[in-house]
């Protein structure tokens, strides 16, 4: 709601916003705001002619209606306000507002209630035949566990009702399989590559065991060799020379009696497609309508750890002294100088390659395992290798590649 204040025959024309008498408002009586702007930028003081907006607060204030006033800095005795009368609002959301669960399975649902400081509901469960059919059980707490068994494509509905208004719901809905469920791929999207990787299928109802015995995977329509450790994993190897094209990949699971899982896409783009620059300069300082495509490392598909470089350090008696960043290195006045420095991060080994961006006139060679599972660098500098930032790329037997950005600055002696 919107209010003005217009103050007149004063050389101060501040003038002092209120509301039920505390400066700029509260929490629970409601805010004085910079109009049009969320949030709120709560307001005490303004010049006159001005406009403010009153919010009013989530829940109903402990004084219902609510005094906005508006008086003068130089004679706090010359206002003039109006009551507002709170109304209770209240809305209700719950999420996710849809799951696909395999029976037995649980799923917790979150409530969220707005217009009112009492988030207090009431859960509750319907169904095709709740009465000894496809319905799980819900908790006064929203964990819902599906039936052990249910008939094909089970539908449950879960409402959640506001304490202080019944009459406000949301609802959300569960779909029970009965076949086999899948999750996620691992990785869920790739680069058209010239090398095999393994691709996970998650989920459940998968039937464990090998090609003859258990569930298969389905690439694009074809049953492919497949491995199935336990109920939840399935494999099977994508070789060097697949067709995949760049675009979308069906993959379904089916088990022994037939059954079909859900279809899921593995998402193939093109690979060594040339990098776009991107021009910024101080006068266009950023760009708009820029697609940056990232794709999932193959080694999620293995358990193995992405590759991250986390912090470098220099060897200082043969410990590894962590250093701030960028790491600082000094090329000699004249002649060449060798400094060994130290990376840690996430699934690094000496056996992947490490490189830095610019002009190649820094060598880099690995040493091998440095002091608390680093990696320890020699750094090959001289008299004219080029002052300022560089990035340092790792690159493991996949062919995934992790850089930190301006990581290692070379500094003139």
């Amino acid at each position: 709601m919107l209010f003005s204040g217009l103050l007149e025959n004063s050389s101060n024309m501040n003038v002092l916003w209120s509301v039920t008498g505390r400066p700029g408002g509260t929490a629970e009586y409601g805010f004085i705001c910079t109009p049009n702007i969320t949030p709120c930028i709560q307001r005490t003081t303004t010049t006159t002619p001005i406009t403010v907006e009153y919010e009013a607060p989530p829940g109903l204030p402990p004084t219902n209606p609510v005094f906005v006033a508006a008086a003068s800095e130089a004679d706090p005795d010359k206002r003039q306000g109006v009551l507002v009368t709170i109304l209770l609002n209240v809305e209700v959301s719950v999420l996710p507002q849809m799951s696909t669960l395999a029976n037995g399975e649980t799923q917790q649902f979150l409530s969220s209630v707005r217009g009112t400081s009492d988030q207090r509901v009431t859960w509750s469960l319907s169904g095709a035949s709740c009465s000894g059919g496809p319905c799980g059980t819900l908790t006064s707490e929203g964990l819902y566990t599906a039936p052990a068994s249910s008939p094909s494509d089970a539908v449950d509905t879960i409402t959640v009702a506001s304490v202080e208004d019944p009459q406000q719901i949301a609802t959300a809905t569960v779909r029970i399989a009965t076949g086999p469920l899948i999750r996620t791929l691992a990785p869920s999207s790739t680069a058209v590559r010239p090398f095999p990787f393994t691709l996970r299928v998650v989920g459940a109802g998968f039937e464990p065991g090998t090609f003859s015995s258990g569930s298969v995977i389905l690439l694009n329509g074809t049953v492919r060799v497949t491995a199935c450790a336990d109920s939840a994993t399935c494999t099977i190897n994508v070789d060097a020379g697949e067709p995949l094209t760049p675009g979308l990949h069906a993959v379904q699971v089916r088990n022994q009696d037939g059954n079909f899982s859900n279809q899921v896409s593995l998402v193939a783009v093109e690979r060594g497609l040339p990098p776009e620059v991107i021009p910024l300069t101080q006068a266009s300082p950023s760009a708009t309508d820029k697609d940056i495509i990232a794709v999932d490392p193959v080694t999620n598909s293995l358990n193995e750890p992405q590759i991250n470089i986390e912090v470098l350090g220099v060897f200082v008696s043969s410990s590894c002294t962590l250093r701030g960043s960028p790491l600082a290195i000094t090329r000699p006045a004249a002649g060449s100088t060798q400094i060994s420095i130290c990376v840690r991060g996430a699934g690094l080994t000496p056996s992947h390659q490490y490189t830095l961006s610019g002009p190649a006139d820094i060598g880099i060679s690995v040493a091998g395992f440095g002091p608390a599972g680093s990696i320890e660098l020699v750094l090959t500098l001289n008299d004219t290798t080029q002052l300022g930032p560089r990035t340092l790329f790792v690159r493991n037997d996949h062919k995934e590649k992790a850089a930190a950005t301006g990581a290692i600055e070379v500094k003139a002696p």
